[in-house]
């Protein structure tokens, strides 16, 4: 019986004309039967289990025409039985019958509760790039994001902007897994940041960073350098060092990260320009309505060594009040919904980057990029970038950019100081 009820669990695996499993019990006890009517053929049953009656027949018992009529009935009664088990059991599975059957029920229940998901949300976009820029300066990520998202799409994210006053998203739709499962999968479309680009000495210092490394024949001697670290610089062989141009920052973008948005919708972004538009208040009582002042000094590494790097970047090292300026935008973000819980824990290090591997363009760019900068952190490890003023706040979108060369600006407010330096410039 056993053996029989083995095969016919491989026979049957599928299911698919039986997926209660109750025919294939009944077929396993009509071999058990079938072995016993064949030892013994005087056993009586023979128009009951269609076993027993082959046993009858093949022990000339009952003719053959009697047993094939015993069949036709007995197949009859076999269908009405399995369909009246059926309608009693509700069609659950017996246990232990089938093992792809079980396969089958947990595909079924898999596709039931994508169907739930699929009725919980709608297709969601992020607007990936502007088609006016150029191809060239678009990294691949703005690929990646076009791919998975499009533009003006329906979504169930719900946040508005009413005369400077930003309503929160609906606490259910913050913190539903599946919004934060697709919007983990998304890159980030949008970030808020504090510009440093308007810096015009501070820009100078950058290009003659980047081309004291290239080596550029028109490279403009600083007077923080000696003539022979220049020469020593020169003669690194780049290449050999994963060093190129395209993993430089480009000086018209330079920034202090502040946050990283993911905004699919045009929904989202109004949300976020709300936002930051009406903590403007917030940001000057932070900072006592005194203008904030940055010091760039030396260089550091984010994720790698200095022999593998793959971001160097200029630390912050003083700055006025930034504790409670940038408690008070990320406060803001976090409350409307607009932050992933994930990016929301973790611990900000402002910071100016000023060379990423992940910039880099052609056939050497990986997942893991990385480049040598020992040469560079022995020349340029102590620089002393200055002190800046920083005049505004931006939402700014990635990959897009405004005629000044900075990122393009969805929204932004001023800090104090601001428009006494546009009088002294």
């Amino acid at each position: 019986m056993y053996l029989a009820k083995f095969l016919l669990d491989k026979l049957t695996g599928d299911a698919a004309l039986d997926p209660s499993g109750l025919v294939a019990i009944a077929v396993c006890h009509g071999f058990a039967l079938f072995v016993a009517v064949a030892v013994g053929a005087n056993i009586s049953g023979g128009h009951v289990n269609p076993a027993v009656t082959f046993g009858l027949a093949l022990g000339g018992q009952i003719t053959i025409l009697t047993g094939i009529f015993y069949w036709i009935a007995q197949l009859l009664g076999s269908i009405v039985a399995c369909y009246v088990l059926k309608a009693v059991t509700g069609g659950l599975r017996i246990s232990g019958v089938g093992k792809d059957s079980a396969r089958m029920d947990r595909n079924k229940k898999l596709k039931s509760a994508v169907g739930i998901r699929q009725r919980q949300w709608r297709p969601v976009s992020v607007s990936a790039s502007n088609t006016q820029g150029s191809a060239n300066e678009l990294d691949g990520d703005t690929i990646k994001v076009a791919q998975v998202v499009t533009d003006n799409c329906d979504s169930t994210i719900s946040a508005g902007v009413l005369d400077d006053t930003v309503k929160p998203i609906h606490s259910s739709e913050k913190h539903s897994p599946s919004l934060e499962a697709i919007e983990s999968s998304l890159d980030y479309s949008h970030f808020v940041c504090l510009p440093l680009a308007m810096h015009p000495e501070l820009i100078d210092k950058l290009v003659n960073f980047q081309n004291s490394i290239l080596g550029n024949n028109d490279v403009s001697a600083d007077e923080n350098l000696e003539s022979d670290s220049i020469e020593d610089t020169l003669g690194i062989q780049n290449k050999d060092f994963g060093i190129d141009k395209s993993i430089f920052i480009k000086p018209t973008t330079l920034h202090l990260t502040v946050l990283m948005l993911k905004l699919w919708n045009k929904e989202r972004v109004n949300a976020a320009s709300g936002v930051l538009k009406s903590i403007s208040s917030k940001v000057i009582d932070a900072l006592d309505n005194q203008p904030i002042f940055i010091r760039l000094k030396g260089l550091d590494t984010m994720k790698g060594s200095v022999s593998r790097a793959r971001v160097v970047y200029a630390p912050v090292e003083e700055i006025g009040s930034e504790g409670r300026l940038l408690q008070v935008i990320i406060n803001a973000f976090v409350e409307a919904g607009l932050v992933l819980e994930k990016d929301a824990k973790q611990k900000l290090k402002l910071h100016a980057t000023v060379m990423n591997a992940r910039h880099r363009k052609g056939s050497g760019r990986s997942k893991n990029d990385s480049f040598d900068a020992r040469g560079i952190f022995k020349q340029f490890g102590s620089e002393d970038w200055g002190e800046y003023l920083i005049c505004e706040a931006h939402l700014s979108k990635r990959f897009v950019y405004d005629e000044n060369g900075f990122y393009h600006c969805c929204a932004s407010i001023p800090f104090p100081g601001k428009e006494e330096r546009k009088h002294t410039d």
